[in-house]
């Protein structure tokens, strides 16, 4: 999990961590208007290079990251895809997608 490629790119317990916190804070603050989460004290990208958590906690925080998801998801509608949004980075866009991380509206 810690193995970092020769290019020093990111490890895939980083990259683990990463996708299971955009996919639950980008929909807390853009969607649902809550405050972010850090389940590990602080955001990924403000942890030391070796300062990952365990693997299980990192599997158990992505699975439970992906159970929101599926309820979020199967509580909205079909023309709540196309609500506009205030995203503080990509300004307007669509509900759809921030929900499949496209970082431009569909007007």
């Amino acid at each position: 999990m810690g193995w970092l490629p020769t290019s020093g790119e990111n490890s895939v317990s980083w990259l683990l961590w990463h996708i299971a916190e955009v996919e639950d804070n980008w929909v807390r603050s853009v969607l649902l208007g809550q405050d972010r989460r850090y389940p590990f004290g602080s955001s990924v990208r403000d942890a030391a290079p070796r300062g990952h958590p365990r693997k299980t906690e990192l599997l158990s925080y992505f699975d439970e990251v992906r159970a929101m998801t599926r309820q979020r998801l199967e509580a909205t509608s079909g023309p709540e895809f196309g609500r506009m949004v205030n995203d503080p980075q990509f300004e307007a866009i669509s509900l759809g997608a921030v929900w499949s991380g496209v970082a431009t509206s569909f007007a």
